[in-house]
């Protein structure tokens, strides 16, 4: 779907990076602060995100076409409005018990609490997901293949799901009247990703708001009640890894401390903060939890916030060639192009908190990348010198050997933000 749509993608993602300006230079005028490293990491995390996605969803995209192949009960005319209206809403239900599972149960909520670990609420923390929901997610939506939902109205409009969800992460819009009492709007989400206790838990539509209130889950802010935003157990990192193996990390510390080991499989099924009676909770290192507390910052120099905007835009450029383009590449050289991004993604976010470890990170990157066009460039001269003007993936590697050799000369010199910097 990506490569029929090359140029619709690209303005999409140039529409979306529009509103993440338009928004961080509203918040600037109101507050004065610029939260660019945690607006960088939301964006890292989620292009991150969607690379592993294009290989992790193949199974759940797969097994929802065989059941729609073998199994559907109804056959449907894709021109029928009545649907594509159906399927909308349909999704959305599928979606609101997915979301609701990813609260309730452990570990779910791994991989869910990716998205919620941002301790600030804009756009850009809207695009943070776990690695791999893609593994599990699809299980959700199956009963729309029985019901005969044909995979490419299913992907549409799995699509337009995803995006409406884009501009509900938001505080640059307030209330919206009767809005907020049918769909899903920046409003109700903002209690969503509030982690105090009255709002813990509600409001797990993705559209419609009116699951919740059919099911007892939804909730309103009646006055200007201040949010906390973030997890229970905040991360205080922008580090992609810490990101998604924090909740596993921190599963596997409780289950060793469990006395047998049934526990330890309730501890899986069970809610998050679930804990068997008379049993002791082990210490934890984690940082506390606190109503009102400020969001976790490592602010960056200005010519540091210029730098990652640069590497971040240059990854963005070469992962929507990667993924929308049709590039004359063997399989394993893509699979290794998409490897080389991921590395990228992370570096960025490793450069936020610990500059000196992102720079010895990005040598090896770096190395991986200049090495085979070396030997090309040795071994096949006239092939590669010709190819390199007329081969789009030959000049897309040499852009990003220029990004990586000027992403290593700042991070060693002098122009670096900062080195180590504790995440606790």
């Amino acid at each position: 779907m990506f490569t029929s749509h090359p140029w619709l993608m690209l303005a999409v993602m140039l529409a979306m990076g529009l509103a993440i300006l338009a928004e961080a230079l509203w918040r600037w005028r109101k507050t004065r602060e610029l939260p660019l490293e945690d607006i960088v990491s939301g964006i890292g995390i989620g292009g991150a995100s969607q690379l592993v996605a294009v290989y992790l969803q193949v199974p759940g995209l797969l097994a929802y076409d065989a059941l729609w192949q073998h199994a559907r009960w109804f056959d449907w005319d894709t021109g029928t409005p009545a649907l594509w209206l159906g399927t909308l809403l349909l999704y959305d239900f599928c979606y609101y018990w997915l979301h609701r599972a990813g609260h309730q149960i452990h570990w779910l909520w791994a991989l869910h609490g990716v998205h919620h670990q941002g301790e600030m609420y804009h756009l850009a923390a809207g695009l943070r997901q776990s690695l791999f929901s893609p593994l599990v997610s699809w299980l959700f939506y199956l009963p729309l293949a029985i019901l005969g939902v044909p995979p490419s109205v299913f992907m549409v409009i799995a699509l337009v799901h995803i995006a409406y969800q884009f501009w509900i992460h938001t505080e640059a819009i307030g209330r919206l009247g009767w809005l907020d009492q049918v769909f899903v709007t920046p409003e109700n989400h903002r209690i969503h990703h509030a982690s105090d206790d009255v709002f813990l838990d509600k409001n797990y539509g993705g559209m419609l708001i009116i699951w919740d209130k059919l099911f007892g889950t939804y909730a309103q802010r009646l006055d200007d009640h201040p949010l906390t935003y973030g997890t229970r157990s905040p991360l205080r990192s922008f580090s992609l890894w810490d990101a998604n193996l924090q909740i596993w990390r921190s599963m596997l510390r409780q289950a060793r401390a469990l006395p047998r080991w049934q526990q330890g499989w309730q501890l899986l099924w069970q809610a998050p903060g679930w804990w068997p009676a008379q049993t002791a909770k082990p210490q934890t290192t984690e940082t506390t939890w606190q109503a009102g507390a400020p969001p976790f910052r490592q602010p960056q120099t200005p010519a540091a916030q210029a730098f990652l905007l640069w590497q971040l835009a240059g990854l963005l450029l070469i992962g929507w060639v990667s993924l929308c383009i049709n590039l004359p590449l063997h399989t394993g050289w893509q699979i290794a192009l998409h490897g080389w991004l991921l590395w990228g993604f992370s570096n960025l976010c490793y450069r936020i908190g610990d500059a000196r470890l992102a720079t010895r990170r990005e040598w090896s990157r770096l190395a991986l990348l200049a090495l085979p066009l070396a030997a090309f460039s040795l071994v096949m001269p006239d092939w590669f010198y010709t190819a390199a003007f007329t081969t789009p993936w030959l000049l897309l590697s040499g852009l990003a050997c220029i990004m990586s050799a000027a992403r290593l000369w700042l991070l060693s010199g002098p122009q670096s933000a900062h080195g180590k910097i504790s995440h606790h």
